[in-house]
């Protein structure tokens, strides 16, 4: 349990889809995963498969006891909300922000694998992989239909998460987050980059956030750090 000058917040990620596995239309289609940033149809829904593995987050979480839980509003992240909440041994309050959506990296990409994004987006893929390796956190993808979203560079996502964030630490609750991959990297980065501890930008791509990541932040007037529960330690950088 947090201390009165402590706060704890839980970043999970959302539990595995058929198209995090790459499966579309029930077949893999080549091994890489499928962009599923907006999508909320059958294949971006958890796999029976993961169910397990969200109620294990829940027995994890037990006796941390977190007061709110909040999910981005699209299936993946709202069931395994409640998977984990299942668990829990007295109801929480479920709440939706969109603050915490993933990143959109480029609606024209989205339900393709990555392969098949390299395959007919060459230079926009090789331009994506540079600027994530070299932290370029002002890189975004070009807006080719002004009729769909614009898409957002890292910076944007980090922006916007910690709006989100900022009003949860208000609140001064233990909380628990579920989300996607690059907005609890966004998250993790925003919490810990404000803090004693250098974390440069190149550090980004090396954070960690597969289906099964459970995140616990540690946040106090002195110092944040971030326990991860799958290498069961406290994290201040990622090298």
């Amino acid at each position: 349990m947090p201390t009165s000058s402590e706060q704890i917040i839980f970043l999970t990620r959302h539990g595995q889809t058929a198209y995090n596995k790459g499966i579309r239309n029930g077949k893999l289609v080549d091994g890489t995963p499928i962009v599923q940033t907006f999508s909320d149809i059958p294949e971006t829904q958890l796999l029976p498969a993961a169910y397990d593995e969200q109620r294990q987050k829940g027995r994890i979480l037990r006796r941390h006891a977190p007061s709110i839980i909040y999910h981005t509003g699209l299936g993946r992240t709202r069931s395994t909300a409640e998977l984990i909440m299942e668990e829990l041994e007295t109801p929480r309050e479920l709440r939706e922000n969109k603050s915490f959506h993933d990143q959109n990296f480029a609606p024209h990409w989205e339900g393709k694998s990555l392969a098949e994004i390299e395959n007919s987006f060459g230079k926009e893929f090789r331009d994506w992989k540079e600027a994530e390796e070299s932290g370029d956190f002002a890189f975004k993808l070009p807006h080719t239909d002004l009729a769909l979203p614009e898409p957002e560079s890292i910076e944007d996502v980090i922006q916007r998460v910690g709006q989100g964030l900022e009003e949860i630490i208000a609140e001064q609750k233990t909380t628990l987050i579920v989300s996607h991959g690059h907005s609890t990297k966004a998250m993790i980065f925003y919490l810990l980059q404000n803090t004693v501890f250098e974390f440069p930008q190149t550090e980004f791509k090396n954070i960690q956030t597969p289906n099964s990541c459970l995140y616990k932040v540690r946040i106090n007037s002195r110092e944040t750090y971030a326990f991860n529960y799958e290498k069961k330690k406290w994290i201040k950088t990622f090298y």
